[in-house]
């Protein structure tokens, strides 16, 4: 060789763009930590979408247009293209657990998605 020692800019650190070789898996761990926070929002998304059009559709064939007081579906919920159905009790509250907690934990997870995640390393990389 020449007797020029090339130095890895990871471990140089008087490269001009070269973090700490500290913070090396650090900053690894953050951007898998995303990817799997986004991985669950997205997956969460997913499965709240799924089930409130399955639950809608579902509804739409096979509940009944009218209360029917002997099978207890007397309590109206609404299907897929805005028909009101009856359902029973049961019935009621799956759809306002859909409707209502799932709906409201994958909009607490975007919003801190967004805070938590997508804001700081957008303002890290110089973008906002």
């Amino acid at each position: 060789m020449n007797g020029v020692v090339q130095r890895d800019p990871w471990i140089n650190p008087e490269a001009p763009t070269a973090p700490l070789p500290v913070l090396r898996g650090h900053m690894m761990q953050l951007g898998r930590r995303k990817s799997i926070a986004l991985g669950c929002l997205l997956a969460a998304m997913l499965l709240t979408a799924v089930a409130r059009l399955g639950t809608q559709f579902y509804y739409l064939e096979s509940m009944p247009r009218s209360p029917q007081p002997q099978s207890g579906r007397i309590y109206p919920a609404g299907a897929a293209y805005n028909t009101l159905v009856y359902v029973n009790k049961k019935e009621l509250a799956w759809t306002n657990f859909i409707d209502y907690y799932m709906m409201t934990a994958v909009g607490v997870g975007v919003v801190l998605f967004v805070v938590l995640i997508f804001l700081p390393a957008a303002r890290r990389s110089g973008q906002l």
